[in-house]
């Protein structure tokens, strides 16, 4: 990759993340398994927090995903989905974690 003036080489296993503060490039170390069950339409969380589990499936699905305000969510979710649905995942995150949801026009509502 040819960023300006700086080269880096990757290595398999290796990806590059930009700063967009401060322009810098810089390497890190990743679990590949993890890519190829996105290309397989898997989706992987590995002590993912919940709040970060709805912005991946926002943008799988493309629903808005709510955490019900009045609740407190310190959730980690961990697994693979076989990404069937949307309803299908929300029912696999109901029944490990608890959080139950609804479906409100075009969005749904996580709480407990």
């Amino acid at each position: 990759m040819n960023f300006g003036e700086e080269q880096l080489k990757l290595t398999p296993g290796e990806q590059l993340v930009l700063d967009k503060t401060n322009m810098h490039l810089e390497r890190e170390h990743v679990n590949t398994q993890n890519y190829m069950l996105w290309m397989q339409n898997k989706l992987y969380f590995n002590r993912t927090p919940i709040q970060e589990v709805t912005r991946r499936l926002e943008r799988v699905y493309n629903y808005t995903i709510q955490l019900d305000s009045s609740f407190v969510f310190n959730n980690f979710l961990s697994g693979t989905h076989d990404n069937r649905s949307l309803e299908a995942v929300l029912e696999s995150i109901r029944l490990a974690t608890g959080i139950k949801y609804r479906k409100e026009n075009n969005s749904y509502i996580l709480y407990k």
